[in-house]
C-alpha cells in the first residue's frame, strides 16, 4: 500500500494511518502540518522531520515556553538568539533606486587592495567545486573595474559587462565569509554585516530590474548564480526552502538559456562559449540538488532533462576565447581547475534520481530495498573518487575543496541510509543504520580536519575554514548528530529493541561512549562559535538537551534534569560569549518575584569536567522537589554563588512572568509557517 504524504484535515474525526502486514503503523516519511487554513510539508530533509524522534525532547522544548522554572534561562537566551541571529527586512526598490544600482554596487564595492584579497582568496580557495567564472577572464574584468572607478568616466569599457559588478560584489561577499574573528588583520579584509546585507539587496533588485533579452546570457546568469551563493552563506537572513525556490528559478532562467542541452552542435557558437555553459550549467543543478535535499523537496530538473557533454579536464587558463579547437585534456593524475566539478558530474544523474527519489510517495515496506541498493552504489562511488584525486599545485588548497566534494557526494547516499535506519522497517535493514552511521561520523570528522588546534598546521593555521564550515554545512552537521543521538539512545533499549529479529551486530566500530564523544566535540565545536556569524541557538541549544537527555536511562525526573543540564550550559556559554548584559523583551506586567536562575557550574569549580566549555557535570538540583526558582536571596536549588565564580546574571529589574517574559520571539520553529523559519 502505497504511503501518502498529503493529509485531508477533516474535523472531528481523526485520521489513523493504516497498518502494514507487519503489524507497523504506516506513517508518511513526510508529512503535513496543518495549522487554521494553512499547511506546511515536512520534507525528508527537514530538520523537524529528524527531532520527530525525539518526542520526549521536543515535548521539553516545545512545553519550556509554559514552564516557570525555564523562563529565566530561556528569556536570557531570547535576548542572544537576537544578538546573534538579528532580523533585517530587505529595502523597499523605487524607480529611481533601480535607476542608481549600478552607481550603488561600484559604491559598495572595498577599496582596491581589499578587492585584490578578496578574489585572490575566491580564486584559491572557493572557485573549484562550485564553478562559475572564467578566472583569466574575471581578473581582467576586474582590474577594467577598478580602472573604471578611479576614472569615474561616464560608462564601463564595452568589452566589460555591466553584471561583472555584480559578479565582483558578490564574489566580495562569498569571500568574506572565509574569515577568522580572531585574526586581527581579518576584519579589514572583509565587508562589515552591513554591507554585506545591503550588498546582497542591491544586486537583487539590479537583477529583478533587469528584464528580457538583457537577463537571458553568461554574465547575467553568472551573477544569479553569485548571488544564490552568497545568500546560501548568510542563512541568518535567508533560509533553505528560500534558497530551494530560487534555485529553482534559477534553473528554469538556465533552461531558458538553453543551457541544459548541450550545444555541440551549434556552429555559431565558438568552442569557448560551450565550455563556460557547460560549467555553469553543472553548477545551477549542483545548488539546486544540495537544496533539495535540505529541504526534502524533488530538484527542479530530473536526470532525464537535460544532455551535457563532460567538462574537460584542464585548467581555465588553458581555455582562450579566441581558441578554435578544444585543448587536450591533461592526464587523470594531474589536478586541474576543472577535476572537482568533473568528479561531481560522473554521478550527477544518480544523485538526481536519488533526491527525486526521496522527494516522492515512498513505501517504505516496498522501496527500502531499492533505497538501500541504491545509497550502497552512491557510498561506493564516494570512496573510489575520493581515493583517486590527484594532489593540487602549489598555492592551491586542497583540503577544503576535498571536503565540500566529499560532502556534496556524501549528502544523497547519507539522506538514503537515514530514511531507513530511522523508520519502523529498520531493523529489517541493518545495513542502513551502519550505512547512516558510517556517514554522520565522516561528516563530523571534517570538523576536526579543519580545526587549527588538532589540524595539520601546516594547512589549517585559522579558523576561517572551520567557520565557513560551519555555515555551508550547519544543516549536515546537526542532522549528523542528532542521528548519532539517535544511536546512543538505542544502546539504553533491550537488545531485543535494539536488533528486533536480526541478529546483533558486532560489526560497528563505534561504542555508546566513542558515540557520546563524539556528539560532544561537536557541541563543543558549536559552543566555542558562539558570536560567530552563523552560531545559531535554534541548532544549538536542541541539540545540547538531546545530547544530555539519551545519555540518561533512568527515571522520567531524572531525564528531566539532565535536559535542564543541557539548557543550561548553553546559557552558560552564552554568558561567556558575552559577558555584558543582553536586551530582553520586558511587559508592562513582569514580576520582580520570579528571579533569572543562577548556574550551577562555574569554570572555577573543582569538579571541571575535560570539556573545552569548562562544564561540569554535577547535579542541578541538590534537592529535586524544590522549585527551580525562589524567590530573595541568593542560596537556590543551583547552590550559594558568588560574584567571583557564577557568570554575570540578570538582577531583579531584568526578571518577568512567564507568560510575559518575551520568549515567545525565540521561536524554536516547530510549528513555524513561514518561508523564512530555520528552526528544526
Amino acid at each position: 500500500m502505497a504511503i501518502h504524504n498529503v493529509v485531508e484535515r477533516v474535523p472531528p474525526q481523526v485520521q489513523e494511518a493504516p497498518m502494514t502486514d507487519a503489524g507497523m503503523r504506516n506513517e508518511g516519511v513526510g508529512r503535513m502540518h496543518i495549522r487554521e487554513n494553512g499547511s506546511r510539508y515536512i520534507g525528508l530533509g527537514d530538520r523537524l522531520a529528524l527531532l520527530d524522534h525525539f518526542s520526549d525532547e521536543k515535548d521539553f522544548i516545545i512545553s519550556s515556553v509554559r514552564d516557570p522554572s525555564l523562563s529565566g534561562m530561556l528569556s536570557e537566551m531570547s535576548g542572544y538568539q537576537k544578538m546573534f541571529n538579528p532580523k533585517r527586512k530587505p529595502p523597499g526598490s523605487t524607480t529611481e533606486e533601480r535607476k542608481s544600482m549600478l552607481d550603488q554596487m561600484l559604491h559598495l564595492l572595498p577599496e582596491d587592495s581589499v578587492i585584490d584579497l578578496l578574489v585572490q582568496r575566491y580564486t584559491a580557495d572557493l572557485e573549484n567545486v562550485l564553478r562559475v567564472v572564467h578566472i583569466p577572464t574575471f581578473l581582467r574584468e576586474c582590474e577594467e573595474i577598478k580602472r573604471f572607478r578611479q576614472s569615474q568616466a561616464p560608462n564601463l569599457p564595452a568589452h566589460v559587462p555591466e553584471a561583472a559588478i555584480a559578479q565582483l560584489l558578490a564574489i566580495s561577499v562569498i569571500t568574506s565569509r572565509l574569515n577568522d574573528s580572531t585574526e586581527t588583520e581579518s576584519a579589514t579584509t572583509r565587508l562589515s554585516e552591513e554591507q554585506i546585507f545591503t550588498s546582497i539587496n542591491v544586486i537583487l533588485v539590479w537583477l529583478e530590474s533587469t528584464k528580457g533579452k538583457q537577463r537571458i546570457n553568461l554574465p547575467m546568469i553568472r551573477a544569479q548564480t553569485l548571488l544564490l551563493i552568497a545568500r546560501s552563506l548568510n542563512s541568518s537572513i535567508y533560509s533553505t526552502p528560500e534558497l530551494w525556490k530560487d534555485s529553482g528559478i534559477v534553473i528554469r532562467i538556465a533552461m531558458i538559456m538553453g543551457l541544459h542541452r548541450d550545444p555541440e552542435h551549434i556552429l555559431e557558437m565558438s568552442k569557448f562559449e560551450k565550455e563556460q555553459r557547460r560549467k555553469i550549467w553543472r553548477t545551477i543543478v549542483e545548488l539546486d540538488l544540495q537544496f533539495s535535499l535540505a529541504t526534502g523537496m524533488p530538484p527542479a530538473i530530473l536526470s532525464t532533462d537535460f544532455n551535457s557533454n563532460n567538462l574537460i579536464h584542464v585548467n581555465d587558463h588553458d581555455l582562450t576565447e579566441d581558441m578554435t579547437e578544444y585543448p587536450l585534456p591533461k592526464s587523470q593524475d594531474t589536478w586541474t581547475d576543472a577535476l572537482p566539478q568533473i568528479i561531481l558530474g560522473l554521478s550527477i544523474k544518480e544523485r538526481l534520481d536519488a533526491a527525486n527519489m526521496l522527494a516522492r510517495e515512498i513505501d517504505l515496506e516496498r522501496d527500502a530495498h531499492e533505497i538501500i541498493v541504491r545509497a550502497k552504489t552512491l557510498e561506493k562511488a564516494v570512496h573510489s573518487l575520493q581515493n583517486s584525486l590527484p594532489t593540487p599545485p602549489k598555492g592551491r588548497s586542497k583540503i577544503f575543496p576535498n571536503i565540500m566534494l566529499d560532502v556534496y557526494l556524501r549528502r544523497p547516499s547519507h539522506a538514503l541510509y537515514r530514511t531507513v535506519a530511522l523508520s519502523p522497517y529498520a531493523t529489517r535493514f541493518p545495513e542502513a543504520r551502519k550505512g547512516a552511521l558510517r556517514s554522520s561520523v565522516a561528516i563530523l570528522s571534517h570538523l576536526d580536519a579543519l580545526d587549527p588546534t588538532v589540524a595539520d598546521l601546516d594547512t589549517i593555521k585559522s579558523k576561517n575554514y572551520l567557520n565557513l564550515f560551519h555555515v555551508l554545512c550547519k544543516n549536515e552537521i546537526v542532522q549528523s548528530a542528532l542521528f548519532l543521538c539517535y544511536e546512543i539512545r538505542s544502546y539504553n533499549l533491550p537488545r531485543d529493541r535494539q536488533y528486533g529479529e536480526a541478529e546483533p551486530d558486532d560489526t560497528v566500530p563505534w561504542t555508546k561512549h566513542s558515540l557520546t564523544r563524539i556528539v560532544e566535540n561537536t557541541l563543543n565545536s558549536y559552543l566555542q562559535r558562539l558570536g560567530e556569524y552563523g552560531s545559531d541557538l535554534k541548532f544549538i541549544l536542541p541539540l545540547s538537551i538531546v545530547l544530555q537527555s539519551v545519555r540518561s536511562d533512568g527515571t522520567p525526573e531524572g531525564k528531566r534534569e539532565m535536559m535542564i543540564k543541557g539548557t543550561e550550559r548553553v546559557l552558560y556559554a552564552c554568558r561567556k560569549a558575552h559577558p555584558g548584559p543582553v536586551a530582553i523583551s520586558h511587559s508592562q506586567n513582569s514580576n520582580s518575584n520570579v528571579q533569572t536562575p543562577k548556574l550551577s557550574h562555574t569554570p572555577a569549580s573543582s569538579e571541571r569536567s575535560t570539556t573545552t566549555d569548562g562544564w561540569v557535570t554535577q547535579s542541578l538540583f541538590p534537592n529535586p522537589g524544590k522549585k527551580m526558582f525562589e524567590a530573595g536571596g541568593t542560596n537556590s536549588i543551583y547552590g550559594t554563588q558568588t560574584a567571583a565564580n557564577c557568570p554575570p546574571v540578570m538582577d531583579q529589574q531584568q526578571v518577568m512572568m512567564l507568560e510575559n517574559f518575551g520568549f515567545q520571539d525565540f521561536d524554536f520553529g516547530l510549528s513555524g509557517w513561514d518561508m523564512g523559519q530555520s528552526w528544526f
